[in-house]
């Protein structure tokens, strides 16, 4: 701001200085040194609230994904005690396995078909599980989990 003559005299009046925020606050004040303190605390205040909005994000992901994970608990452990039952017919069986592997890929908790977690890493190092571990959870073979598995490109043909 530029003063004339007349301003840089020994008390005149300068007048209020303004300032308007991004966010649309109007700050006021009488010399340049109190503005510039207006807006300090302008700011640390605008960042504390962006700081609270941040934490209330990630506690709310962290509820969903609680909630994702109960259910996905609750649905593996239907899942386990059908396949375990013996009660179902082999379509209905690969439905639930098809199932169950889609939710132990979605949990991060599912090795690839070499049983390993990829960059030369075995499954159980990296903490994934093998489809002999699957099978053993779901009281089944190897055998009979891998040949339940329905897939994209599996197609049924009745005689």
């Amino acid at each position: 701001m530029r003063l004339n003559e007349e301003q840089k005299t020994e008390g005149a009046d300068v007048g209020t200085l303004s300032i308007t925020t991004p966010d649309g606050e109007i700050l006021e004040a009488d010399t340049p040194e109190e503005l510039q303190q207006k807006l300090a605390e302008h700011l640390e205040s605008v960042e504390a609230e962006h700081g609270k909005r941040e934490d209330k994000v990630r506690e709310d992901a962290a509820e969903r994904e609680k909630k994702l994970e109960k259910k996905f608990a609750k649905e593996l452990a239907e899942i386990d005690e059908n396949l375990r039952s013996h009660r179902l017919t082999r379509i209905e069986e690969s439905r639930h396995i098809a199932r169950r592997e889609e939710i132990m890929q979605a949990r991060g908790e599912r090795a690839d078909a070499e049983g390993s977690a990829g960059r030369n890493r075995p499954a159980t190092v990296a903490g994934l599980k093998t489809t002999e571990e699957l099978a053993k959870e779901a009281g089944m073979s190897v055998w009979g989990y891998r040949s339940t598995i329905i897939t994209p490109s599996t197609t049924f043909m009745s005689w």
